[in-house]
């Protein structure tokens, strides 16, 4: 390549040219500088990622471009719009706007791959790095510097024409361009539509999203039961047996549904305690019960529906799940058969896990004594909130006790998918049992534990109202270990409450904790004591870390032979006509 070519900055209105003809709706050109790297720092600090720690590792490649194309001197930011008219733009369709049609990350890569064409067109050489969100470069924040928009106040880039109705991608490039774009001027002004609008309350402040609060992070990152199912039913149509990919099927699609209907109710309680304490801290929470006594039982139904427990409809959809897998032990003679029983093993572990953690949201939310003034003085939330909570509680019951019933409406879909009409299979003892569909399974009756659970319930009722109203009643005081009396400081905290799992997977996760006590007399009375606990993402940092490192290097080492050069491509192509004249022709 000329050193003189090399130094030639490229004509910006070529390159602008070159993208929108490559299809892109929008383009923008930033010089390739470091980002600040204050506001991400502060992000992860808070916690906001949630447990997407990936968001934490390569920092430096995430906001350095020069460190992911050596010699990077421009970022071209990209845009696709996803606003739709017509048809297609139905607000009544379950589907986001934006997956409507063509999966739009491969809309980017084809428009990208058109756009280097183009590119090396206009200068023979030129190297670059492109990606869409499933990569290091934070394009958002590249499209405000190229001027595509503003990040608003809900976090989204904001452009005049098209609103957030944009998909973002961003490509490297090693040449400067004659002139660059300034940034857009941040027009929200003193509006917050967005930030009064969100119904989790996940923003912290002004353009800063908090994703264990977003319905979006929940809805994408928390889907490991519905993808058992479905890929217990891909397994099976590869092993030829249609009918557990059916089953396993209809489990999958059964628990969308059912994950849509107890984490929304989830959310809306979480939102009426929000409303009544005016705070997120759990730990200043507790007593709820006696004074939002309608929050507390729906947000009790929507826990035992997570959780897996009968007669609920969690616990339809992983029973079918746990059917399907358990029969697909006997359906292969080959080591891969030993995949079902596993995922069955780990589903149950995730189902005792998810109870847990709905005892402790549940019992230090809504049990014992209150534990600060704002729990102290809440108050039930109105109509229009509870009769939300009650439309979904009355669903979840509905598919848990009515689960034969509604059975029936996959059949279209395994119909036409797998030619198989299994709905029937499934139901037993006259429409009020499931079955699991094969002879060497077994059936079970939401109804049936429904009504027993009634029975149980109402016998202390009828003993209590049989022989108690003639005992003397005495009421003494609770037990207190001897101390004056009990107060909110004698409950269990909800790191108290989640130290014994802890201490069970301790050699898993590495927990730490700290200790910090200040002292101003005595080394015998502390001012204060601080404590700090965390836990190492095993997984991640030790298997999930390394892996991506690995194929990130490989790929920058095999981005060497694509250079852009048809000669290059002859050349191998040529090779590989050697290889398979001299080792792919056998007589």
């Amino acid at each position: 390549m000329d050193d003189e070519a090399a130094e030639t900055p490229l004509d910006a209105g070529a390159v602008r040219a070159a993208a929108l003809a490559s299809r892109f709706a929008l383009v923008g050109l930033a010089r390739a500088d470091a980002l600040e790297p204050g506001p991400l720092a502060a992000w992860l600090a808070a916690g906001h990622a949630a447990d997407m720690d990936w968001m934490g590792r390569g920092l430096a490649e995430r906001l350095d471009p020069r460190r992911v194309l050596p010699g990077a001197k421009t970022v071209i930011a990209l845009a696709l719009g996803y606003h739709r008219t017509g048809v297609a733009a139905s607000p009544r369709s379950p589907v986001a706007r934006y997956a409507r049609g063509r999966d739009y990350h491969y809309a980017h890569r084809d428009g990208m791959k058109a756009l280097r064409r183009r590119l090396l067109g206009l200068a023979p050489g030129v190297e670059t790095y492109a990606c869409v969100d499933t990569g290091v470069a934070m394009e958002k924040v590249w499209a405000a510097r190229a001027g595509l928009g503003w990040i608003g106040k809900n976090g989204c880039l904001i452009n005049p024409r098209w609103g957030s109705w944009l998909t973002l991608s961003v490509m490297f490039v090693d040449r400067e361009v004659d002139a660059y774009d300034e940034p857009h001027d941040e027009r929200c002004g003193d509006c917050t539509l967005c930030l009064r609008g969100c119904p989790t309350q996940a923003f912290p402040s002004p353009g800063v999203v908090d994703a264990r609060r977003c319905l979006a992070y929940h809805s994408i990152e928390n889907i490991g039961i519905i993808l058992i199912g479905f890929g217990a039913a891909l397994m099976f149509i590869a092993l030829g047996h249609t009918r557990l990919a059916a089953i396993a099927l209809i489990a999958g699609l059964y628990h969308t549904i059912n994950h849509a209907l107890f984490k929304g109710l989830l959310f809306l309680g979480a939102g009426s305690v929000l409303h009544a304490t005016h705070t997120r801290d759990m730990e200043k929470m507790g007593g709820l019960i006696r004074r939002m006594p309608q929050t507390a039982f729906y947000f009790l139904v929507g826990a035992i529906a997570i959780s897996g427990l009968p007669p609920l409809n969690g616990f339809v959809s992983e029973w079918f799940t746990y059917q399907a897998l358990l029969a697909g032990f006997g359906t292969t003679d080959r080591l891969t058969r030993v995949i079902f029983p596993i995922a069955g093993s780990l589903l149950a572990l995730t189902a005792a896990l998810a109870a847990t953690c709905f005892v402790k949201a549940f019992g230090i939310t809504f049990l014992a004594l209150p534990r600060s003034e704002e729990a102290e003085g809440a108050e039930e939330c109105g109509s229009s909130m509870l009769t939300g909570m009650a439309a979904l509680t009355a669903a979840c019951f509905a598919l848990g006790l009515g689960a034969t019933a509604f059975l029936r409406v996959f059949d279209g879909i395994t119909a036409r998918l797998l030619n198989v009409r299994i709905s029937a299979d499934l139901i037993a003892g006259s429409g009020i049992a499931l079955a699991s569909g094969s002879p060497q399974g077994g059936t079970v009756s939401t109804v049936g534990i429904a009504a027993l659970l009634v029975i149980l319930s109402a016998l202390p009722a009828l003993l209590l109202l049989r022989w108690g109203s003639k005992g003397k009643r005495v009421t003494g005081p609770t037990w207190d270990c001897g101390l004056p009396g009990l107060t909110a400081e004698n409950e269990y905290t909800a790191t108290a409450f989640s130290k014994p799992l802890r201490m069970i997977f301790a050699a898993l996760y590495q927990p730490r904790r700290e200790i910090h006590a200040e002292f101003e007399i005595s080394p015998y009375y502390p001012k204060a004591i601080r404590f700090d606990s965390e836990i190492e993402p095993t997984f991640e940092k030790r298997l999930y870390g390394p892996l991506k490192e690995f194929i990130l290097a490989l790929s920058i080492r095999l981005r060497a032979i694509q250079a852009g050069s048809i000669h290059a491509y002859l050349a191998y192509i040529f090779i590989t006509l050697i290889l398979l004249l001299l080792f792919g022709v056998r007589p």
